[in-house]
């Protein structure tokens, strides 16, 4: 076990960076969990939006305040364009319309990061389109509130049917985010603890070392995978002893298909750090990717903003690599595991063979080339 020795023994010496990371794991997860604020289960409740409305005239226009006058907070504004960009930059409402008075147009300013802003002009384009199906067969009056009424027969948004009639609980909610946050610093974590590890084992004086060792290039590989196994495992129990001293463990959470799913990601961690050192052992190049690639695909899969809002090229990109498969995953853990579950966890184990395959590809290219 002379090469587990020396891996965990380098892997120690590198625990400055290691405590950075959990440090930035545990503010995130501290963050998170101040949004329980109470014991008490709560049911999930859908907020209503704030809106901002200029001086409206078109009909049509009308008839859909009237409509969101039932649905959300209604202020009026003047009909000026940059005061409605002001507001919602600034976070005064969440989405603000104005009324072109030559063509009577609608115009809507909102964030495309908020899902309040995003949900409330879904309804209002449903709205819209009862009220031109029914106007056609009906007066305008009529047929508007003939439309408000269907509308209002619809004012939960499809995206959160499945949450309400589940019921979930406070405790089920926070653990989903939680652990749907937790991938981009467990990745970084991950990867540069044993990136800089690994780093050690592609010098010169230690490849020549092992070159002139009696222990055979199997038995070397098997000690470094469990090595890695090792390591892996160190930050899995840091991460979960953290989580259990902030908020213990709830009976009414079901913890089995979150497990399962940090372990596939982490293989595929593994996996990914392995390729990244056989194709560039260098510090330098190491590094920043082991700290920008999770972000980046963080922000493309639907880690820090619903992937619903996402611009759609983003997240048809997001699904080559496997933090996409990790948030899906989580978004269905809470159900438990089902085989559409396990299917998105069987892509993210299937990442890491990809990259541990295409790591050894290279290598083997590389000592061909040195031979030749």
């Amino acid at each position: 076990m002379t090469v587990c020795k020396y891996y965990l023994r380098v892997f120690f010496r590198n625990k400055l960076q290691l405590i950075i990371w959990l440090g930035i794991f545990a503010i995130i997860s501290f963050f998170s969990l101040s949004k329980l604020s109470e014991k008490d289960i709560k049911q999930f409740e859908e907020t209503r939006t704030s809106v901002a409305v200029s001086d409206i005239k078109n009909e049509d226009n009308l008839a859909l305040l009237s409509y969101l006058d039932e649905i959300a907070d209604i202020k009026r504004i003047d009909s000026d364009e940059v005061k409605a960009r002001e507001m919602v930059y600034l976070g005064g409402v969440d989405i603000a319309f104005i009324e072109h008075e030559d063509s009577g147009r609608l115009v809507a300013y909102s964030s495309p990061a908020n899902a309040g802003a995003y949900i409330l002009l879904s309804k209002a384009r449903n709205f819209f389109n009862f009220n031109e199906i029914i106007t056609g067969t009906s007066s305008r009056e009529d047929g508007a509130k003939l439309a408000k009424e269907v509308a209002l027969s619809k004012t939960v948004p499809e995206m959160f049917e499945s949450e309400k009639k589940h019921n979930y609980t406070n405790a089920q909610w926070w653990h989903k985010y939680e652990f749907r946050f937790m991938v981009y610093p467990l990745m970084i974590v991950i990867m540069s603890a044993l990136g800089l590890t690994g780093l050690q084992f592609k010098k010169d004086k230690f490849v020549l070392r092992q070159n002139v060792s009696a222990k055979s290039a199997s038995a070397f590989g098997l000690e470094y995978v469990f090595a890695n196994i090792l390591s892996v495992g160190i930050i899995l129990a840091c991460i979960a002893i953290m989580l259990v001293l902030m908020v213990g463990y709830r009976a009414d959470v079901n913890y089995l298909p979150y497990i399962i799913n940090v372990i596939a990601i982490s293989i595929s961690s593994v996996g990914l750090i392995f390729l990244l050192l056989e194709i560039n052992a260098n510090k330098d190049f190491i590094m920043p990717i082991a700290t920008m690639l999770p972000m980046m695909f963080s922000f493309i899969s639907g880690v820090f903003i619903s992937a619903e809002l996402l611009p759609k090229i983003a997240v048809d990109i997001s699904r080559f690599f496997p933090i996409y498969y990790y948030v899906k995953a989580c978004e269905l853990a809470m159900d438990g595991m089902s085989l559409e579950f396990f299917y998105y966890v069987l892509v993210e184990l299937l990442f890491g063979l990809v990259f541990f395959l295409v790591g050894i590809a290279v290598r083997v290219m590389k000592m061909r080339g040195k031979v030749a």
